[in-house]
């Protein structure tokens, strides 16, 4: 996922922390 499209959207505060983690689980959840 391209920052410049991060940077553009807005995220919750604090979402830079959390994001990898999310992806992590969702990658879990497709197995």
């Amino acid at each position: 996922m391209p920052k410049i499209k991060t940077s553009r959207v807005k995220y919750p505060e604090g979402w830079e922390l959390i994001e990898p983690t999310l992806r992590d689980l969702e990658a879990k959840m497709r197995e």
